[in-house]
């Protein structure tokens, strides 16, 4: 009988290293992995070689409701948000109380870390919404 124990908390130990990019306004027709010419991507080439890639994906053509759906995996009318509604957005701060991504591999041990363009809120009235949302690092703007 093979000996589990050692082998599963190396297991255990070991997290694979998790990177999500999402860019607005970029078709796979423009990156190379997907057979794109238009641009040189040999970053974004080389991480679909050594990572996983998707070849069939859904969009929202509305960047916040798209956020809001990769964060916390609902379907976009379950999102709790209007359709690029952002004066109703910068109102109302969505997130509260919402489980994301983030909360789940915190939970799991993970440091998680965001950067980029957000508007899902106004920082100046609700502070803490990306830590509220499972993110440890923060480097975020809003409009």
């Amino acid at each position: 009988m093979p000996l589990l124990g050692p082998q599963v908390a190396l297991a255990e130990e070991t997290k694979t290293n998790i990177v999500l990019v999402l860019i607005d306004d970029l078709g796979a027709e423009a990156v190379g992995c997907y057979g794109g010419e238009s641009y040189s991507t040999p970053n974004i080439d080389a991480l679909a070689e050594r990572g996983m890639r998707y070849d069939n994906a859904f969009s929202m053509p509305a960047r916040m409701v798209s956020r809001a759906t990769m964060l916390t995996g609902r379907y976009a009318f379950r999102s709790n948000l209007p359709f690029n509604d952002t004066p109703l957005v910068r109102r109302d701060s969505w997130g509260r109380g919402e489980i994301t991504f983030g909360n789940l591999l915190a939970d799991a041990g993970y440091v998680t870390g965001i950067s980029g363009k957000w508007q899902l809120c106004e920082h100046e009235k609700y502070p803490d919404h990306l830590s509220d949302l499972g993110f440890d690092h923060q480097n975020a703007w809003a409009w």
